[in-house]
């Protein structure tokens, strides 16, 4: 009989140091799941005792005050990135969520949240697979191995069939959580992970957000959905992102910030759109697909930040312009195209997209994932696992070999080369002015 424990790298009393990655949301350290062989019903518990059965790494994302002080009940932040991955669990392209628990200390040592009163835990704690990198980590590697020499490489561009591969992957992954009325809210490169096979798991739930369909003017504007460079046009003009029932199932942000992806996939040359502020965003947009009108998006006018700012008038451009001449094609700059026009209602659906794209046979996407491993992840990133500890002698042995080991991985990750922070100029041509004093624009358009 199997059975399997979560295992912290760090209680405190060692100098081992498993934290992967820290920012707003809290923090990620690495663990190990541990597979323990268990004694049978009718063995001698004295002579037969649980063994090492497999140990696998893994990433615990701890969530600081997830609880409401009053109520001891989960905040709706915590709550709706929890019930979001619960309901997605199983995707192939979702990042899968193996467990949770509540936790009172930084350490997270392991209550079940389930058979706990929660007025005392005030931590959240989701416990994922671990994978070696995320994609923003890998194009910014990527341009570190091209461009070390001060000039790009003939190589620069990512082969095109793991453009594909990581496309295909992130439609498939918007596919299934539009289809349960999802919508993601912060899709970017730093929230899809490369698993060590090559494939593509979107992840990072806490703005994801369950539309409801049969009432949608329930969603109120919200500042500071989805990061800057990735957020869609009706987004930073103050809208809440839902136009209409249809709009809702399509999720036409979500879509807007995979196109900017897939261009940066193209390019490899940093966000498309990489603006510093809500202003400055919108100015680069407009200057690249042409300033909107109620001709080519219809409601525009209605939105709420609108007419507190005018846009010189700019025609736009295509977007092979911006791209490049490109070797090859294959159908990705044109479906960009199509995901960012500035009308949400004109954008294609998940599953339209990933209709554009021939990669149904298995051998096909075999090879599309090993060309991502190549292409996307370090050799000082991949690492054995599961961990083999078979070589030491007692189960006390073989668990402290695992966290040394698992510890080095996250020395590795936290050592990763994070050079290269080169921020776009603005461009002179994207200019824009106030229609009132500053005072009375929405604190959104500076954020």
């Amino acid at each position: 009989m199997m059975s399997y424990t979560v295992e912290i790298c760090n209680d405190g009393s060692s100098s081992i140091n498993p934290l992967i990655a820290r920012g707003a949301f809290g923090h990620v350290d690495i663990a190990l799941i541990v597979g323990w062989q268990c004694p049978s019903p009718d063995a001698d518990a004295k002579k037969e005792k649980a063994a090492i059965h497999s140990v696998k790494l893994a990433a615990i994302k701890t969530i600081p005050n997830a609880t409401n002080k009053s109520s001891g009940a989960l905040t709706r932040e915590a709550f709706a990135e929890l019930n979001a991955l619960r309901l997605l669990n199983g995707h192939a392209n979702v990042t899968p969520l193996l467990g949770y628990y509540g936790a009172r200390d930084k350490f997270g040592s392991g209550w079940d949240w389930g058979g706990n009163e929660l007025g005392n835990l005030s931590s959240l704690c989701l416990v994922f697979p671990y994978h070696p990198i995320d994609l923003a980590e890998a194009l910014h590697y990527r341009r570190l191995q091209c461009f070390a020499d001060g000039s790009p490489h003939q190589h620069s561009h990512l082969p095109h069939d793991v453009v594909k591969s990581v496309c295909c992957d992130i439609l498939s992954a918007l596919e299934h959580l539009h289809s349960h009325h999802i919508l993601h809210r912060d899709v970017k490169p730093g929230n899809l992970y490369i698993t060590k096979d090559g494939r593509v798991e979107l992840g990072d739930f806490g703005l994801a957000k369950v539309i409801p369909i049969d009432n949608v003017d329930q969603i109120e504007s919200e500042t500071g959905l989805c990061t800057l460079q990735y957020r869609p046009p009706e987004l930073l003009l103050g809208g809440n992102g839902i136009v209409d029932k249809v709009e809702a199932s399509r999720g036409a942000m979500d879509i807007w910030s995979a196109g900017c992806i897939f261009a940066e996939l193209v390019t490899l040359s940093g966000p498309l759109f990489p603006g510093q502020s809500v202003l400055d965003q919108l100015a680069r947009i407009f200057h690249v697909l042409g300033t909107p009108t109620e001709e080519d998006w219809q409601g525009v006018s209605q939105l709420p930040d609108w007419n507190k700012v005018t846009f010189e008038h700019q025609s736009g451009k295509e977007l092979q312009e911006i791209t490049g001449k490109c070797l090859w094609s294959d159908g990705v700059v044109e479906l960009t195209n199509t995901m960012l026009i500035l009308d949400p209602l004109k954008r294609p659906s998940a599953q339209q997209c990933r209709q554009s794209f021939n990669l149904n046979d298995d051998v096909v996407r075999m090879h599309g994932y090993e060309s991502v491993v190549k292409a996307l992840i370090p050799s000082s990133l991949l690492t054995e696992d599961p961990i083999y500890v078979g070589t030491h002698s007692t189960e006390h042995d073989r668990l402290a070999y695992a966290k040394l080991c698992a510890s080095r991985v996250a020395c590795a990750r936290r050592n990763f080369p994070k050079s290269l922070n080169k921020t776009a100029k603005q461009d002179d041509s994207a200019k824009w002015r106030c229609k009132s004093k500053p005072r009375h624009i929405t604190s959104a358009l500076y954020s």
